[in-house]
């Protein structure tokens, strides 16, 4: 689920199965017709009470995370480095 959000996919947990689902956010350059998700959403939008959205994080929140992370390390030298990497423009 990790590697789908991070390609920019729109993750689906179904909370009675624990299997999920998933589509790309964005959908506009698929014909209404002919969209090869369509089976997906009907699915989930059909059983909406038993799955939870799961969106991928925007950059800041991608960035709170591996902040967080860095900071919890034991590593000090290890910790200086990320957070030096962290800290300099563009750490993406």
């Amino acid at each position: 689920m990790a590697e789908l959000l991070l390609c920019g996919q729109i993750c689906f947990l179904n909370i009675r199965t624990g299997e999920f689902d998933y589509h790309p956010s964005e959908m506009d350059f698929f014909p209404d017709e002919d969209n090869p998700w369509q089976e997906v959403i009907d699915k989930i939008e059909n059983n909406w009470d038993d799955y939870i959205r799961i969106e991928p994080m925007n950059s800041n929140q991608s960035y709170a995370v591996m902040e967080t992370f860095a900071d919890q390390l034991e590593a000090d030298g290890f910790r200086k480095k990320l957070l030096t990497a962290l800290n300099r423009p563009k750490p993406f």
